[in-house]
């Protein structure tokens, strides 16, 4: 009874306060990539178009323990908010494709631009391998957001042929 107790509170307590951590990013597995793209808090990255799902993965994850660790420019992840009162990553959404001509700086402001149901926007989507997310919240109000997937969803609705909700 005492060990169900004990699952019970790390359950209720730790997991939503961020103490148990995401697995173990391994060095081998993270893809090389490169920042193509930029506008205001979203940035478009490229991987080899010979990434994995797997790799993928520990790319997202990696996102997410540099956000932690506040280790984003140790990764070559330039700020999204530069000198923000939240910090330099108060907001970051980061896109990542393996084809140049969807990870496109001009590709990255056109979507940001064009309704969410236009023809390009649900195209450009479809090319999304990766997708991470993360704001800053104000005191107050509900806890701080972040989200990371392998594919992309928007709006309840899946955009790509594979999707995994990481976190």
């Amino acid at each position: 009874m005492k060990q169900v107790f004990i699952i019970i509170v790390v359950l209720l307590v730790l997991l939503p306060i961020g103490l148990i951590v995401s697995p173990k990013v391994s060095a081998q597995k993270l893809p090389s990539f490169k920042v193509v793209g930029r506008d205001f808090t979203s940035l478009s990255i490229l991987v080899s178009p010979n990434t994995t799902k797997e790799q993928l993965k520990a790319l997202v994850y990696s996102f997410r323990e540099a956000r932690k660790n506040n280790s984003f420019r140790q990764i070559s992840i330039p700020p999204t908010t530069p000198k923000g009162k939240k910090g330099d990553y108060g907001i970051i959404m980061i896109f990542v494709f393996s084809e140049p001509e969807w990870a496109s700086e001009a590709k990255l402001k056109k979507s940001a631009k064009v309704p969410f149901n236009d023809p390009f926007c649900k195209e450009y989507s479809k090319h999304i391998k990766a997708y991470y997310y993360y704001a800053v919240t104000p005191i107050g109000a509900p806890p701080n957001f972040e989200e990371g997937s392998i594919g992309y969803a928007e709006n309840g609705q899946i955009l790509t042929p594979i999707y995994e909700k990481l976190f």
